[in-house]
């Protein structure tokens, strides 16, 4: 009997639709490229990779390149592939900076042809928080099919990174859970593969240039259609929640938690 019910994880994802489009990442790549560097996660993730120096690596869904230069100062080589080429160059810039020569970038999508695209196979293949496709099953299969030897990836385990339940509660709206790993793993089953499963925990604070910002931020979390009531209360939780430091940044007055499931396995 089948494990996977594709139904809950595709109805989901094909709700979120605009996260696949060019235009939405090359937006979000300067923020990103803010936030890259070393973390807690990125820490665990690159031990738990177990990666050999001779290895060439395979970073799907790159980014800006918070995984990937870390993961270059230990491989062979590295290949990012991303959507956005405006994260693909704040990579390569990332890299330049760094002293790091031994990363190559391919802009694709996950539902590209990636033999038509050039992506190459890899020793190992890693995918960071990005398994953002309503083809579950396609996505692991490229994922599977490109690693000769092994491949690690994290999806989460509770609300996504980028969801605040404390904000979208306060303008009185729902969170729905979406589906989170265990979909991943029923879906590893059926393929036949027994994945290893751990977990990695990161905790943040929030922090924005201006409350302004903050405001810009939240609501694009909320999805920038608030009825006037709803903009009323994230202003009272603004006025909550929200302290200027001495540097004149602002911050939330809390730690958001995400715990991340690391879902690896070897071939």
């Amino acid at each position: 009997m089948a494990l996977y019910e594709s139904t809950i994880w595709t109805d989901y994802h094909e709700g979120k639709r605009a996260r696949d489009d060019e235009a939405y990442w090359d937006r979000r790549a300067a923020g990103f490229a803010r936030h890259a560097g070393a973390s807690n996660y990125a820490r665990e993730f690159v031990e738990l990779c177990r990666i050999n120096p001779n290895w060439t690596v395979l970073d799907v869904g790159c980014g800006s390149g918070s995984l990937t230069v870390d993961i270059a100062r230990k491989a062979r080589g590295v290949t990012g592939i991303d959507i956005s080429g405006a994260m693909l160059r704040l990579l390569q810039d990332r890299a330049h900076a760094e002293g790091v020569d031994n990363i190559s970038t391919i802009k694709a999508a996950w539902e590209d042809d990636w033999d038509a695209a050039g992506v190459p196979r890899a020793d190992l293949v890693v995918e960071s928080r990005a398994l953002l496709t309503a083809d579950l099953p396609s996505a692991l299969a490229k994922l599977d099919g490109r690693a000769r030897r092994r491949v690690c990836l994290t999806t989460v385990c509770g609300d996504l990174a980028y969801n605040d339940r404390r904000v979208v509660e306060a303008v009185g709206r729902t969170l729905p859970h979406p589906p989170d790993y265990i979909h991943v793993v029923n879906c590893l089953y059926d393929r036949g593969v027994k994945a290893d499963v751990r977990f990695i925990s990161s905790a943040k604070l929030d922090r924005y240039p201006t409350r302004d910002a903050a405001k810009s931020s939240l609501e694009n979390m909320l999805g920038n259609d608030l009825a006037p009531d709803e903009r009323e209360r994230l202003e009272a939780f603004l006025d909550r929640h929200l302290v200027r430091e001495a540097s004149g940044q602002w911050v939330k007055d809390y730690e958001r938690r995400t715990d991340w499931a690391f879902i690896s396995w070897d071939k």
